[in-house]
């Protein structure tokens, strides 16, 4: 039985360029306090591995997904660019 694993699917804004294959996208959501009920930001960054051929700039919003561990702290992929 080949069960197919779900990914987990991201949207966020890319904030830096590292190196040739990864860029670090900064994910924003909001969360509730549990007791004061007020909503505040959360941000997470993220290390993604995409391929060459797509042309990534500084703040473009991108749709990421998980994908097998790439390196130590790499296990996002780049699903695709939102316009």
């Amino acid at each position: 039985m080949n069960k197919k694993r779900i990914s987990s699917i991201k949207v966020g804004k890319v904030i830096k360029i590292s190196s040739k294959n990864t860029v670090v996208v900064l994910v924003e959501s909001h969360k509730q306090h549990k007791r004061y009920k007020k909503l505040f930001k959360v941000s997470k960054k993220y290390l993604v591995h995409y391929d060459e051929k797509t042309n990534v700039t500084q703040n473009m919003t991108v749709k990421i997904r998980s994908c097998r561990p790439i390196s130590k702290r790499k296990s996002w992929c780049l699903d695709k660019v939102v316009v």
